[in-house]
């Protein structure tokens, strides 16, 4: 809809948690369902939480870390999963109280390998059950970091459930 409302297919889709939902525009084809400010608005927050996570995980290794500039773009789960590599290591860390929603970070094994090197203090670390056990807790980490930094722009705490790792 042109004027920003919700169409009852739209909250229809919403309540029943569809995957994608298109919305249409005054010009006819489907729109992002973020207008550009708000998506300016979503990346600049994510901003401030990138560089907290940074700053946390520099802490947590002894290194130098620097996350570089989010960039948001809306995607559905089948393009999402068309362009990501084969051999992914899921860390989900979902919102759990004070927002709610689904959260994951997709990692290659590659970055997974090297976090748990840097994480356990060994070079060229196997992804065994132990390495997998440290990207989970760095993982756990930023996300803590990331729930901090939007609760207090949000102004609510913000929760999150224990890390469960898929691969």
């Amino acid at each position: 809809m042109s004027d920003g409302s919700l169409s009852q297919d739209e909250i229809d889709a919403l309540l029943q948690g569809t995957d994608t939902i298109e919305v249409e525009s005054a010009g006819g084809p489907a729109a992002s369902p973020l207008s550009e400010a708000e998506r300016a608005t979503l990346q600049e927050m994510l901003r401030g939480v990138t560089e907290s996570q940074g700053s946390n995980l520099s802490i947590l290794t002894g290194k130098s870390v620097t996350i570089g500039d989010p960039v948001v773009r809306v995607r559905t789960p089948t393009d999402l999963a068309a362009d990501a590599p084969e051999d992914l290591v899921d860390v989900r860390v979902d919102l759990t109280d004070g927002l709610r929603g689904e959260h994951s970070y997709l990692l290659s094994r590659e970055s997974a390998a090297a976090i748990a090197s840097l994480m356990m203090g060994q070079q060229g670390a196997e992804l065994d059950e132990a390495s997998l056990s440290a990207v989970a807790e760095a993982i756990t980490q930023i996300t803590g970091t990331a729930a901090t930094a939007i609760g207090n722009q949000i102004g609510r705490l913000i929760k999150t459930a224990p890390p469960d790792l898929r691969q």
